[in-house]
């Protein structure tokens, strides 16, 4: 199996921030690597998402279309309960066996915010981590990962050398959209053309979506 970045959330919808930065991760890389998107049904830290999970999937699917390195996976969404990332963690690992480079991809506010999370002090024994923030935002703190198992790594294109326990830090451009943004102007009825892709635009429109 190819190196395999897991980019998780609600996608409630996905807009062009999302897909820009995954573009923007596989760019660093210079290699060959999927990037699966995986919606959550129940996410722990926030309210449930507007938008039922067959409408976030196809939303998903018309943004991603044409990426043959893009895919969407619902493994969360068929589960009861809230999502929790390590579980999906350990199901790619039973899934696919542990000679491949598994790699979730988080924001700088979700690192922040990392002790917090379910489990957190195992997923370092089944993924990699890669934080991402915007130029100038953060001086990361090497220091930090040592509580939650993970080595940090400088060079992040050592990531196929790799298959879990290190810790990646980017700084990339990072679009200010947001998926609040987009359920806003959608309320209002405003053009979304500018946030969203055509097709998911009109998904949204036909569906009156967050209206």
């Amino acid at each position: 199996m190819i190196d395999t970045l897991i980019f998780g959330g609600t996608f409630d919808p996905v807009h062009h921030g999302h897909v820009t930065l995954a573009e923007s991760i596989l760019g660093v890389l210079e290699k060959d690597a999927q990037i699966v998107f995986v919606p959550n049904k129940e996410p722990p830290h926030r309210g449930l998402p507007l938008a039922s999970a067959t409408e976030r999937i196809d939303m998903l699917n018309l943004a991603l279309q044409g990426r043959p390195n893009f895919c969407v996976d619902d493994i969360e969404v068929k589960k009861a309960g809230v999502s929790y990332s390590i579980q999906t963690l350990k199901s790619y690992r039973k899934m696919y066996g542990q000679n491949f480079s598994l790699n979730f991809v988080v924001g700088l506010d979700a690192w922040q915010s990392f002790g917090g999370w379910h489990q957190s002090d195992q997923i370092a024994r089944h993924s990699n981590l890669i934080v991402y923030s915007r130029p100038g935002q953060y001086t990361f703190d090497t220091s930090s990962n040592r509580n939650f198992g993970f080595q940090f790594k400088e060079n992040i294109i050592d990531l196929s050398d790799v298959n879990r326990g290190c810790l990646f830090y980017l700084s990339l451009k990072k679009s200010k959209i947001s998926s609040s943004d987009v359920r806003l102007a959608a309320r209002r009825r405003e053009d979304l053309s500018s946030m969203v892709n055509s097709d998911v635009a009109e998904y949204i429109e036909r569906h009156r979506l967050y209206s």
